[in-house]
């Protein structure tokens, strides 16, 4: 027979269930943002001119 000491418990479990899997999405889309702008700054480094930048020099 459940009691409602049971029925508390088993709430109280589903809650930290319910937050773990919430706590766990957040983190995952943390990690997306990460990985998404350490890749923008790949690309960003990547296209970056090298050197000293020459003048454009136009002819007469």
């Amino acid at each position: 027979m459940r009691t409602l000491k049971h029925a508390k418990l088993r709430q109280i479990l589903a809650q930290g269930r319910a937050r773990a899997l919430v706590d766990e999405q957040h983190f995952a889309q943390r990690r997306a943002e990460k990985a998404q702008a350490a890749i923008a700054d790949l690309e960003c480094e990547a296209n970056a001119p090298r050197g000293p930048v020459q003048p454009k020099v136009w002819p007469l």
